[in-house]
């Protein structure tokens, strides 16, 4: 379970060195300020944790963590706001009061955080309740704003897994939601700021990542490039900014020089998160023949466009290794 809530007084800071921290009250946001500088990997971080961890007291607590403002994809063929929102969840606690949301990953980039869960609840509310349990899990990418509230995201729930359970406590082989890639679920074409994001098949991005990592293990670099739009903007380069910014060029020269300079370079994903055309990978990367060469780890965010290139990246380098 998320541990970073009001009732946990030991955090990591920036330096992962565990100290003490006393809860901050401050408009809004009663449970604690998130620690270090937005956008900070530590403060988006730690600002999640704070908005699922203080659930954990009472469940109505997950609504304060959204900005007034917040815009939410996936939860229904349209874009739904802050009070949609909060009557989807209201019904879903209700159904289930004993619903415990569980942190399987949380990888962090940028301003964007993306989380991998699973809850378990029993339907003993509503107005038939079964008393059967159910297993949910699913997979969400958040964007945190300067205040350390989300105010946008994207859900990509496992309704299958769902209504599979549910079929099996009724006896019924048949199942009453169409699976992900379906044409009813790809033609969606939600608008975030100025880009229009068109909901991808989640195997397809898993697919398309898969070949992507293999180009960069098997040191292909000019393959790996080919899986990216020309006019692609990357972010987390600067070091000054983490969301400044840089053409790709400026990530081929970064790039390019690690894998020349390894005699056998190496790359593994380690955990992969995919909402919508999103895609968030753990990863680290060695140089197979020789402990002195370039060593390193991450986290980073693509968002791919109708044809499965890279059209935007968040990189989180973890710099400590």
């Amino acid at each position: 379970m998320l541990k970073a809530a009001a009732a946990f007084p030991l955090v990591y800071g920036t330096t992962g060195v565990l100290r003490a921290r006393t809860p901050i009250d401050q408009a809004g946001f009663p449970y604690g300020k998130p620690v270090g500088q937005f956008p900070e990997p530590a403060f988006v971080r730690d600002a999640l944790r704070l908005h699922f961890g203080s659930a954990l007291s009472a469940k109505q607590n997950l609504f304060i963590g959204w900005d007034d403002a917040i815009i939410a994809h996936g939860m229904a063929p349209e874009p739904v706001g802050k009070e949609t929102l909060k009557s989807f969840y209201t019904a879903v606690f209700t159904e289930f009061p004993d619903f415990r949301l569980v942190d399987d990953a949380l990888l962090v980039a940028g301003d964007m955080g993306a989380h991998r869960y699973h809850a378990l609840g029993t339907h003993l509310g509503g107005s038939n309740p079964t008393g059967k349990k159910i297993m949910f899990r699913g997979q969400t990418i958040y964007r945190v704003n300067e205040h350390g509230k989300v105010n946008w995201r994207i859900s990509n729930h496992d309704h299958d897994f769902r209504e599979s359970q549910l079929a099996y406590n009724a006896g019924d082989p048949m199942r009453s939601w169409f699976p992900s890639s379906s044409p009813a679920m790809s033609a969606q074409s939600p608008r975030f700021h100025d880009q229009e994001l068109v909901w991808l098949p989640e195997p397809n991005v898993r697919h398309r990542m898969a070949a992507f990592a293999a180009a960069l293990d098997s040191s292909d670099t000019g393959n790996a490039w080919r899986f990216y739009r020309s006019d692609a903007v990357i972010r987390g380069l600067s070091g000054d900014s983490a969301l400044a910014e840089c053409p790709l060029d400026k990530l081929k020269h970064r790039f390019n020089p690690i894998v020349a300079s390894a005699r056998s370079f190496r790359f593994y994903s380690n955990r992969l998160i995919v909402s919508g055309p999103y895609a968030i990978q753990q990863y680290s990367y060695w140089d197979e023949e020789t402990e002195s060469g370039p060593t390193g780890r991450g986290e980073t965010i693509y968002r791919f466009d109708p044809d499965y290139k890279i059209a935007e990246q968040w990189i989180n380098h973890d710099l400590l290794s």
